[in-house]
C-alpha cells in the first residue's frame, strides 16, 4: 500500500457532493492529502447529523467505507489485512452525519455511506487513473409486508441498484451491487412470497450520463398489488433530488423517480398500498466520464442498436444526427 501511495503525486485534492438525504439535502465533503507514503482524509465541511430519518453513520461505518475505495484502486490484488490501512488516516468531525453519536439513528446509514466512494473518486480521479469512477445511480432498498389469506404473514424485500459511473477507460456497468455486496431477489421469488405481480424489470433507456465513456443505465421496476388486503411498502430511494454527477467533463445521469398510481412522490414514510395499486421505480443512471465530444461514434451507434440510447437521446446528448443511424 505504501509503495502504491508513493507512486501518486503529492498534493491536496478536494471534492464536495450533494446527496438526497431525507427531506433535506445533505452535503458530503472530503479533503485528501497525499504525502509521500501516507494519505490523510478529512471530512470537515460535511453536514451535521440528521434527525430526519436514520441516515446517519457511526465512525466505524464511515471508516470502513473510506478505506474501501483505496483498497480497490491501489491494491486490488492483495487480500485484506490490517496493515494495508495503516497509511490511511481519517478525520471525521464528531456530530457530523458521518460520525453521529448515540442516540442518533443509523439504521439507513447506507443511504449516506454508499456515496463516500464517489466523494473520494471525485477528489482523486486525476491521480487514480483507470480505477476512478463517476457517481452512480445508488441503491433502492424496499420492503413489502402484510397479511394475506393465501400467503399468511409475509415480509419480502429487494435491493436493486442504479447504473455505475463511467470510468477513464470504460463505460459504466449496468446495475450491479457496489460498494456493498447485496442480493437482488428475483421477481419470481417475490411473486411467490407476496401478492404482487411484476409488469417490468428492465433497463432505463437514456438514463446514462453522457461522456467519452457514458455511465451505466439505471433500471425501471414496476409491480401491482394483486392481493385482497392492504400491504405496507417501505422504500429508501436515492438520487431523486440530486444528480449522479459525471467527472472530467462527463454529464450527470438521469435522476430517479418514484410513482404510486402514476403520481410522483418525494417523501417516503411507510406507504399503505391497497389492492390494485401500482408502484413504478425509475432508478437513476450513472454519471459519464470525459468530454462528450470525445465519445466514439461507433460506440454511440452500438448503444442505439442495443436500446441503451434512443435516437432522440443520441441527438440531444451527443449531437449524433438521426441520419447517422441508418447504417
Amino acid at each position: 500500500m505504501r509503495q502504491r501511495i508513493a507512486a501518486l503525486p503529492n498534493g491536496v485534492y478536494e471534492y464536495g457532493l450533494d446527496i438526497d438525504g431525507y427531506i433535506d439535502t445533505v452535503h458530503l465533503h472530503a479533503r485528501v492529502e497525499v504525502r509521500d507514503t501516507d494519505i490523510f482524509v478529512d471530512f470537515s465541511g460535511t453536514s451535521a447529523e440528521s434527525y430526519k430519518g436514520a441516515i446517519n453513520s457511526s465512525y466505524n461505518s464511515t471508516l470502513a467505507s473510506t478505506m474501501y475505495p483505496f483498497k480497490c484502486a491501489l491494491v486490488p490484488e492483495i487480500p485484506n489485512n490490517e496493515a494495508l490501512f495503516r497509511p490511511i488516516h481519517v478525520t471525521i468531525p464528531e456530530r457530523s452525519i458521518l460520525n453521529a453519536k448515540f442516540p442518533i439513528a443509523v439504521k439507513a446509514r447506507a443511504k449516506t455511506t454508499n456515496n463516500l466512494n464517489q466523494v473520494l473518486f471525485g477528489a482523486l480521479w486525476p491521480v487514480f487513473g483507470d480505477h476512478a469512477q463517476a457517481c452512480n445511480g445508488a441503491i433502492w432498498p424496499w420492503v413489502l409486508r402484510g397479511v394475506e389469506a393465501d400467503y399468511g404473514n409475509y415480509l419480502v424485500d429487494m435491493l436493486p441498484h442504479g447504473g455505475r459511473g463511467g470510468q477513464p477507460s470504460m463505460d459504466g456497468m449496468l446495475p450491479v451491487a457496489y460498494p456493498n455486496n447485496s442480493t437482488i431477489t428475483p421477481c419470481e421469488i417475490l411473486e411467490s412470497q407476496a401478492p404482487i405481480l411484476f409488469e417490468c424489470k428492465e433497463l432505463r433507456i437514456d438514463s446514462a450520463g453522457a461522456g467519452q465513456y457514458r455511465g451505466g443505465l439505471g433500471q425501471v421496476i414496476s409491480f401491482t398489488h394483486v392481493g385482497h388486503a392492504p400491504m405496507i411498502f417501505s422504500l429508501t430511494p436515492d438520487r431523486i433530488t440530486t444528480l449522479p454527477l459525471g467527472l472530467a467533463g462527463g454529464r450527470p445521469g438521469k435522476i430517479g423517480e418514484v410513482y404510486i398510481n402514476g403520481q410522483k412522490t418525494f417523501l417516503f414514510p411507510a406507504i399503505e398500498l391497497l389492492p390494485g395499486d401500482k408502484v413504478e421505480l425509475h432508478i437513476a443512471g450513472g454519471g459519464g466520464f470525459g468530454e462528450v465530444s470525445k465519445r466514439d461514434k461507433d460506440a454511440i451507434l452500438r448503444d442505439i442498436r442495443l436500446g441503451y440510447v434512443s435516437k432522440e437521446g443520441a441527438r440531444a446528448n451527443y449531437g449524433f444526427e438521426l441520419k447517422d443511424t441508418s447504417s
